[in-house]
C-alpha cells in the first residue's frame, strides 16, 4: 500500500505577487476532478475511506488537522497544514482519514483526485469509529 507523502510547493515571490505551482502532470498517473471542500469553524469531518480514489490536498484557507488511520500499524498520522505554510499532502487510496479546521473562520481544501467523485467507492464512519483524542 502507498502511504502518505508531504510536499513542499515551489513559491515564486514578486513586488507584484506570487505563483505557488501545486502540481504538475508529471505526478498524477491520472486527472479525475478538481473540488474544494470546505469546512466550518470548530468542526471535524470524517471518518472516510475511498476504495479507488487518491488524492492530493491543498490549503487554500485557513488552517486543517488531518488525521490519517494506518489499518495495519494501528496507529494515527497527524499533520497540521494551513495556507501560510501549505504543502501537498499526497493521500492514496484505502486510507482512512478525517480532518478539523482549526481557524477562526471557515477553512478550504482543493483536491485534485484521480477519478470522478462516486459516493459507492466510499465509506463514511462516525469520529468515534477509531478511538482518536481529537483536541478542541
Amino acid at each position: 500500500m502507498k502511504s502518505i507523502k508531504i510536499f513542499d510547493l515551489k513559491k515564486k515571490f514578486s513586488n507584484k505577487g506570487s505563483v505557488i505551482k501545486l502540481i504538475q502532470s508529471s505526478q498524477l498517473n491520472k486527472f479525475g476532478e478538481l473540488y474544494i471542500s470546505i469546512i466550518k469553524k470548530g468542526k471535524i469531518k470524517g471518518w472516510k475511506f475511498h476504495n479507488k480514489m487518491n488524492m492530493n490536498l491543498f490549503i487554500i484557507q485557513g488552517k486543517v488537522r488531518f488525521v490519517f488511520y494506518n489499518l495495519k500499524k494501528k496507529k494515527f498520522l497527524e499533520i497540521i497544514n494551513s495556507d501560510k505554510n501549505s504543502k501537498r499532502i499526497f493521500v492514496p487510496k484505502k486510507t482512512w482519514f478525517a480532518f478539523q479546521n482549526l481557524s477562526s473562520s471557515d477553512s478550504k481544501i482543493l483536491n485534485f483526485s484521480n477519478i470522478i467523485h462516486d459516493p459507492k467507492e466510499s465509506q463514511n464512519e462516525d469520529l468515534n469509529f477509531f478511538s482518536y483524542k481529537w483536541k478542541i
